[in-house]
């Protein structure tokens, strides 16, 4: 099945420490013929949004705010805009790290305000920068876009959109700090942790989900963290007894059915994380569920893995 999907490339990495993120869109690409060959989805290259590679900003108050360079994420979230406003398929925001959420799902809300989120992650990304224990602004796309103690009222007036928590659903949550839990219980956000998928099994979960975005715009943002260490190493947080691969191609195949998919998030594989092999088995795992979100034909090889560059 042809699919004409958007590639866009968000290669920022400021929100936590590590760098690497920057050259992740740049990698990904090697694989674009591979995958488009096994499974007839033909790409369009939208170029990139992407800062020099800098020191990560801290952010533990909202004075902190000040100091972090806004410009890339206004610029990917005008350009992803655009992309939605031609309605002509759906795009793929290729991060950098998950703060780079304000920009994609910023601009999806703007463009499709009951559309529903898919947030497939390790972690809840809600944190607020005063009870954030690490400061790091990719643990905290969340809070703004769902406007927690109205801080994308007063801080973030360049995003329009809002989103709200009714149009939320996690999968694969693991690692959530104190504020997160009670986050999650206070706003009744839809979540299927980890264990409750392993004991319920993906198949049933993948429904139900499925009957919950239908008749809305849909948005997926996959962090690589979502799945098992061992399945993905190349990130900066890995988190254990995660998702398996099946399990997210389970749930991808049954999103790939909706008729409104308007864009998905790939976000957190540092090809400066491992060894070669650990990067190229991280990037082959993540084309897998885009293959499977966008209905590729199963199964999916690849024949000629590119060379890892050099940092």
């Amino acid at each position: 099945m042809d699919q004409l999907i958007h590639f866009l490339g968000l290669g920022i990495e400021g929100g936590q420490p590590r760098g690497g993120l920057h050259r992740s869109p740049s990698l990904a690409r090697e694989f674009l013929p591979a995958l488009q060959r096994a499974s007839g989805l033909q790409f369009v290259d939208e170029g990139d949004i992407s800062p020099m590679p800098g020191d990560a900003a801290k952010v533990h108050s909202p004075e902190d705010l000040k100091g972090v360079d806004w410009k890339p994420y206004q610029q990917g979230l005008r350009k992803i805009r655009d992309l939605l406003q031609k309605k002509n398929g759906p795009v793929l925001n290729w991060g950098g790290d998950h703060s780079v959420a304000l920009s994609t799902v910023g601009a999806f809300c703007e463009h499709a305000p009951q559309g529903s989120v898919v947030w497939i992650d390790a972690h809840a990304d809600l944190n607020l920068p005063c009870v954030s224990p690490t400061g790091n602004l990719h643990g905290m796309p969340l809070s703004v876009l769902l406007d927690l103690g109205e801080i994308k009222t007063r801080h973030f007036p360049w995003i329009q959109g809002c989103l709200n928590p009714t149009q939320l659903i996690y999968v694969g949550l693991r690692d959530l700090d104190p504020f997160e839990q009670q986050t999650l219980l206070d706003l009744n956000i839809t979540a299927y942790p980890a264990p409750v998928i392993r004991r319920r099994g993906m198949a049933a979960v993948a429904r139900e989900i499925f009957a919950r975005v239908q008749g809305r715009p849909l948005h997926i943002s996959f962090d690589i963290d979502s799945l098992s260490p061992e399945v993905a190493p190349s990130t900066g947080v890995p988190v254990a007894e995660g998702l398996l691969l099946p399990e997210v191609e389970i749930l991808g195949r049954e999103l790939s059915r909706h008729p409104d998919l308007t864009s998905m998030d790939v976000v957190e594989i540092n090809p400066a994380l491992g060894t070669a092999q650990d990067v190229r088995q991280t990037y082959l795992a993540a084309f897998k569920v885009v293959a499977s979100v966008f209905s590729a034909a199963e199964p999916l090889f690849y024949s000629a893995p590119p060379r890892t560059p050099t940092p």
